[in-house]
């Protein structure tokens, strides 16, 4: 192993480890807005920010699925996995999907029942929410916000595909709050009428936790199914490819995700009057230079074929 593989290697680990920390810290800050939600909203009367509990609470659980799919995500190749772990990483993302959307739904279903109920019987069927309950919301709205800038940052700081993911995450979670806030606002300060507008918070809630659980859904079929990267990012491959001393064309490249990883395998043409070691550097430094602009690399294969018409080839 060279020197510069060394290296990348060892910037990807340190990588691999401030990315598990900092989703660890996610988990945490999620676990307390959780609790803070859910008390306040049993306490003081209010099923929206009941609702926006269990939707942080999914947050929670997406966040430690994420700590399990990072554990098994990173676990090195053996004789039973040529490929490695990333395929344990996907199913604990559709696992989590499938919770999400059944949270989804079951807010849904109870909310539809107190809006029915607010109609048909009165407004004596929902309690008016306390003051603790907007407290708690405005709360979580200060604390998810800040959240997700933080994740916003750290992912760029990172180029981390799976924190960015996880921010998106932060911000439909601080977007559901604002709703919950101004819903729970309303309760508070207005006439009893206004009350119908907490469980309606709560069907907004829901709307946002089976929105997600559906993009998590996609994504991983997505990868069960091998869909190839973007176009636009298999384009840029092969230019950086191609940019590489020897690199006459490339023929080929195939892509697809693997957890949170990539895999990658390109087919291209050199000089076949190179000899096998002009062949080898050329090869390394693409590797390198893919490992430099990814990072986060599960597999890569370069399959060197003889370019027709070339020659002067010097080392």
């Amino acid at each position: 192993m060279n020197n510069s593989t060394t290296n990348i290697d060892s910037q990807a680990e340190r990588k691999f480890l401030r990315v598990q920390r900092f989703t660890l810290k996610s988990a945490v800050v999620n676990a307390f807005i959780s609790v803070v939600k859910l008390l306040a909203g049993l306490l003081g009367g209010s099923y929206a920010l009941v609702a926006d509990a269990l939707n942080s609470t999914a947050d929670f659980i997406q966040d430690m699925m994420a700590l399990l799919y990072l554990k098994m995500g990173h676990r090195d190749k053996d004789d039973h996995h040529d490929y490695g772990y990333g395929r344990y990483a996907t199913v604990t993302s559709l696992f989590a999907a499938v919770i999400l959307f059944a949270v989804g739904v079951y807010i849904v279903i109870h909310a539809v029942v107190l809006i029915v109920d607010f109609f048909t019987i009165g407004h004596e069927v929902i309690q008016r929410p306390a003051w603790v309950t907007l407290a708690a919301a405005v709360l979580a709205v200060v604390l998810k916000g800040g959240w997700y800038f933080l994740a916003h940052q750290k992912a760029d700081e990172l180029k981390s595909r799976f924190v960015a993911v996880n921010a998106g995450r932060y911000r439909l979670d601080a977007l559901s709050s604002v709703s919950t806030a101004v819903a729970v606002a309303f309760a508070v300060l207005l006439s009893p009428k206004w009350k119908v507008l907490d469980p309606i918070a709560a069907l907004i809630v829901a709307g946002f936790i089976i929105r997600m659980a559906a993009l998590a859904f996609r994504h991983t079929i997505d990868e069960l199914l091998d869909k190839s990267l973007p176009e636009k990012t298999e384009k840029q491959i092969a230019e950086w490819a191609k940019g590489v001393e020897h690199v006459v064309e490339v023929n080929r490249v195939l892509s697809r995700r693997v957890g949170g990883m990539v895999s990658i395998e390109l087919v291209v043409m050199m000089d076949g009057a190179m000899t096998l070691n002009q062949v080898h550097k050329s090869v390394v430094k693409i590797e390198d230079l893919l490992h430099e602009k990814f990072h986060e690399i599960a597999h890569l294969a370069i399959h060197v074929e003889p370019a027709p018409d070339v020659h002067n080839v010097t080392d």
